[in-house]
Parts: structure tokens; C-alpha cells; sequence
């Protein structure tokens, strides 16, 4: 056989192999793929990604090149994908309701949405989602026609919620039919307890609530932490969406909320979610008065966001006695762990609320961390020499 000859077949006989691991991906558009479903009697098995999303290159690269999981999902689905950033992306991410990626959207030959998940899978699990997206009693439709016939069976909303929570789709109005059929009384048990704590995430509403006024009881059926646990996640949840929007009206309306659930951990949330808004929106009078409250009390042992607070006072603050409590945190800062940065913090505060003394010790101590980790210290010699000079 010539060498050319030869060469040509190992090519091909590689390419073969690699083709049979790896989901094939059609150059098609879902309207096409939703049409050749229609004629193949095969669902759409449709990935939305993101060029940046490490969990959807980890897929590509570990799980989609499994012979088995290939060759499930190229012998049972239409297999597309679509940057959800690109081109027709962000209609289709409103249309399925993604917020995060990688999302696994199955379709019938209607184009109707069946099954979905979001988030990084492993193998194992994407062959689970797979077998589920091929079981007609496991699609969201079925599921939801049966809840609709009896919304206050939990053996038929929590199927139904484990779903919604996989897709990360809405849950609050499930929770909200099923809370509707029942009786304080009846709301008191672990069944119950699943379907809220499964499906409610509005922390304005009744159902939400309900969990918070009765604690006690929820606590004595699971733990006092998961109740807790559940609290501060769904306020969490609630919070986040307009602080990343800088809505403060919304947000200011949600806090007024939080506050009464007298949690601590929401209230550290909250302690958090202030400053940022009031960083974003350089309201450094709001931030000082908001930080000398609170920063002892919620971030006391948190060395970062203690750094942090330090050197927003110190770029932003000028009454003494505040830049010498936020001195005071870029100590402590320092104590939690000892790093060239918070202790040259700690003496450039101390310098400029004007206690030289200390400014030169901490100025010392910086130079001799940066010395020991071989830093470059010309910042701190400088302090040094200025304090010394005074």
C-alpha cells in the first residue's frame, strides 16, 4: 500500500472514531430541528451556551465526548446549539426562560418545550436528563396536567417542582395553588415543608411568610439550619436582582421586607447589599454612616471585605475619627492574614487621621512583609519617610 494511501486511511479511521465520541452538533436552526424532529419521531435536544462559561466548555470537552453519552444522544435527539449571545440567542434565552448557562432545552416535533435543566452536568446525569426527556410521564407538561387535576397532592407538586428546579423555571405560583387548598394546621408537616421549601421565592408573599412564622415548628421537622438556610437563600434571591440592577426603589422595597425576618445572616446581606449600592452610586456620606454601624458587627472576620471598607474610607472619608476606626479594620484585616497590602492600608490611615506613631510601626511592618516575600516596598519607604520626617 503507498504511504499516501495509508496515511489517508488512519486519517479516516481516527476521524471516524473521534466523530462516534462527540454529541453531533447540526449547523441547523431550531425551526429546522424542530421540523426534522417531526419527521424523525425524535425530540430536539437544543444546548444554549456561552463562549466565556467554563461549566459549558468542561461538557463539550469531558461529557458530550463519552462514547456512551455520544451515542445516546446522536441516536435519540436532534442535536443543536447555540451561543445564547449570538445571533437568534438572546430571543431564545427569553423564550426558555435561561438565566444561566450551560441550559438543556428538549422540544417535541411541535416545538413545544418538554424537558429542561440547567447547569454543568457529569456523565452520569447527562444520561439521567436524557432518559427523563424520553419518558413522557416525566415531561413538564405532564406534570403540571397532573397537578392542575389535584394542586394540593404533594405527591403531585413536588414531581413537578423538582422539574421547574432543574429548569430553573418560576415554582412561586405552584406553591401558591397548593398552599391555597390547605389549612394552617395541614401546612405543618414534612410534606408540606417540601413544597415550600421547593417552590416558594417571592419573600413578599404569604406563603413566604407562613416559613417565617413558624419557624419553630418547620425547625422541629427538619433542622432550626435548613429552615434558616431557606430564609436567607430565597431573600438572597429576591435581593440580588435589582442591587446587580442598581434598582434602589425595588430594592428599598424588598429590604423593608428582610429587615422583619430577623435573621442574622440577612442582615449581614443587607449590611452588604448597602454599601455596594452606595459605592455604585458614590454616596460616601450614606457609606460612612452605614459602615461605622455595621462592619464591626457583620464582617469582623472576613479579611477581604474588611480591606475593602478600610479603602473606600481612606480614598473617601475625612473626619478623623472615622479613618481611625476604619484603621482599625485594615488591622484586623492585617491579624486575620498578615499581607503586604492591608498593612500598608492600615498606615496610610493611621498617617491620614494623623497618628504618626502608628503609621510608622504599621509602615514598618508592611516593609518587612514585602521584604520577607520579596515585594516590591517602595510605597511603604515612602510613608516611612514622610512620617519620620514630620
Amino acid at each position: 500500500m503507498k504511504p499516501k494511501l495509508s496515511l489517508m486511511l488512519l486519517l479516516l479511521v481516527i476521524n471516524t472514531a473521534f466523530a462516534q465520541y462527540n454529541i453531533q452538533f447540526r449547523d441547523i436552526t431550531l425551526s429546522q430541528a424542530v421540523e426534522l424532529s417531526a419527521k424523525e419521531n425524535k425530540p430536539v435536544f437544543f444546548m444554549g451556551f456561552a463562549n466565556w462559561c467554563q461549566h459549558c466548555k468542561n461538557m463539550k470537552e469531558t461529557v458530550f465526548t463519552d462514547s456512551s453519552v455520544a451515542t445516546f444522544y446522536n441516536e435519540h435527539f436532534i442535536c443543536i446549539h447555540q451561543d445564547m449571545e449570538e445571533g437568534a440567542g438572546p430571543s431564545l434565552k427569553d423564550r426558555f426562560g435561561v438565566r444561566a448557562f450551560p441550559a438543556f432545552v428538549f422540544l417535541d416535533g411541535t416545538g413545544a418545550r418538554i424537558y429542561q435543566v440547567v447547569g454543568e452536568l457529569d456523565k452520569k446525569d447527562c444520561l439521567f436528563m436524557a432518559s427523563n426527556a424520553l419518558n413522557p410521564q416525566k415531561h413538564l407538561n405532564y406534570l403540571q396536567d397532573q397537578f392542575d387535576q389535584n394542586p394540593g397532592d404533594t405527591a403531585r407538586a413536588v414531581p413537578l417542582l423538582q422539574a421547574l428546579n432543574r429548569a430553573q423555571l418560576p415554582t412561586q405560583e405552584i406553591a401558591q395553588k397548593f398552599f391555597a387548598t390547605k389549612s394552617e394546621k395541614e401546612m405543618l408537616n414534612y410534606p408540606c415543608w417540601r413544597v415550600l421549601n421547593m417552590g416558594v421565592s417571592d419573600i413578599t408573599s404569604k406563603e413566604f411568610q407562613f416559613i417565617v412564622d413558624h419557624q419553630k415548628e418547620y425547625g422541629e421537622l427538619v433542622t432550626p439550619q435548613r429552615v434558616q438556610r431557606k430564609i436567607f437563600r430565597t431573600t438572597a434571591y429576591n435581593l440580588e436582582q435589582p442591587v446587580n440592577n442598581n434598582d434602589t426603589v425595588r430594592y428599598r422595597q424588598l429590604k423593608k421586607v428582610a429587615v422583619n425576618f430577623h435573621n442574622s445572616r440577612v442582615d449581614s446581606l443587607i449590611f452588604n447589599y448597602d454599601l455596594q449600592l452606595f459605592e455604585l452610586s458614590n454616596n460616601w456620606t450614606a457609606y460612612q454612616k452605614e459602615a461605622l454601624q455595621g462592619t464591626q458587627l457583620f464582617e469582623w472576620d472576613d479579611y477581604v471585605q474588611l480591606r475593602h471598607i478600610a479603602d473606600i474610607f481612606y480614598k473617601h472619608v475625612t473626619d478623623t475619627d472615622a479613618l481611625k476606626t476604619a484603621a482599625n479594620w485594615a488591622k484586623r484585616s492585617g491579624e486575620l492574614k498578615p499581607e503586604y497590602g492591608n498593612t500598608l492600608l492600615c498606615a496610610q490611615l493611621y498617617e491620614k487621621s494623623g497618628n504618626k506613631s502608628e503609621a510608622k510601626k504599621a509602615a514598618q511592618d508592611a516593609v518587612d512583609i514585602a521584604t520577607r516575600l520579596s515585594l516590591n516596598h517602595a510605597e511603604a519607604d515612602q510613608l516611612l519617610q514622610r512620617v519620620s520626617q514630620q
